[in-house]
């Protein structure tokens, strides 16, 4: 089972959960009487494949996030932005 509150992010993109939450997660889970495949990550390795790969980020559909990691992953991800525009134009 996976408590509301062992979660930092949950997101879905058609048959498959993205959860972020340290500690271990099923593979797959049934809600509702449909099966779904689970995307696991720890919460500081996500950041890390989120910044190095933003389409990890934004494939899926927040459904649930708790604010102050999405915060710190939000202030990564735009950081690591301004370092490229500033290594793609400098002065």
């Amino acid at each position: 089972m996976i408590g509301k509150w062992d979660v930092m992010i949950a997101g879905i993109k058609d048959k498959e959960l993205l959860i972020v939450k340290r500690g271990q997660c099923p593979d797959e889970i049934e809600i509702d009487g449909k099966q779904y495949s689970i995307r696991h990550y720890e919460p500081e390795k996500y950041i890390d494949i989120a910044v190095n790969n933003e389409e990890e980020f934004r494939k899926y559909k927040t459904i649930y996030f708790v604010k102050t990691y999405m915060r710190k992953l939000l202030d990564r991800l735009a950081s690591e932005e301004v370092s490229r525009i500033s290594n793609d134009n400098p002065s």
